[in-house]
């Protein structure tokens, strides 16, 4: 700065308004905004994808870290349960699950109680604030995650979840740092596959692919996250 000048304060990141909701449910607090649209279209795609055999388990995933799978999965689980089905969220990231936090869940039992025969599946699905929508966390972490997931009683809990709700979405981890989405993949209908815009290497995202198709998965499609619109290279998409 120039000698003499005061030197302006530092603006502190504001806390979330009281009653604010996570930004992963913006769908649900703005079904108005541009999120939503985009999360209307992508529901729209997957319905049409095979409309005489709908898709009833989808996992979402990606490569790496920190690249908005899990607020791709509570969005288009919010979108689903939008468009009249009944939807049901489970968190299968025993490593670093987040859906306890985002559906206030917190210390709650979930997946793991289940998986290890200390709790019901009806004793750990309960409803959201988005009508329709149920959430499972992912509750204690296990020292084998892998092995849970790997076990027939799970491949028993997706098969019944898919019997009690329209729709199953499973945040699931990222696939290049660890085994469990690909064993996720094989047990349900169809992988979203999460790229972060600006982030994602295109080396780290064809070996997330590859890991998929080295199981046999079936890839649905890729939802470029984090665009930013405003930039020069999406100038002519402003108007929309």
């Amino acid at each position: 700065r120039q000698p003499g000048t005061a030197a302006k304060p530092r603006r502190r990141p504001t806390a979330p308004a009281a009653g604010e909701l996570p930004p992963e449910l913006a769908v649900h607090e703005r079904p108005l905004s541009g999120i939503a649209e985009a999360v209307r279209t992508i529901r729209t795609n997957l319905v049409f994808m095979d409309p005489d055999h709908p898709l009833r388990t989808l996992a979402v995933s990606s490569s790496g870290p920190s690249e908005g799978k899990t607020t791709v999965a509570c969005s288009l689980a919010v979108g689903m349960a939008q468009a009249g089905r009944r939807v049901c969220i489970v968190d299968c990231d025993l490593r670093r699950p987040r859906l306890h936090r985002i559906f206030d869940r917190v210390g709650d039992e979930g997946l793991t109680a289940v998986l290890i025969g200390e709790a019901k599946l009806e004793a750990v699905v309960k409803p959201t604030i988005v009508d329709g929508l149920s959430s499972i966390p992912a509750g204690a972490i296990p020292p084998n995650p892998g092995d849970l997931l790997h076990s027939e009683r799970f491949r028993r809990f997706v098969e019944t979840l898919r019997e009690q709700f329209d729709c199953v979405v499973l945040d699931t981890p990222p696939v290049v740092a660890v085994s469990d989405s690909a064993i996720i993949s094989t047990l349900v209908d169809g992988t979203v596959f999460v790229v972060r815009a600006n982030k994602t290497s295109r080396h780290l995202a064809k070996q997330g692919l590859r890991a998929f198709r080295d199981v046999g998965a079936r890839v649905l499609g890729v939802v470029l996250n984090a665009v930013d619109v405003k930039g020069a290279q999406y100038e002519h998409f402003r108007q929309y």
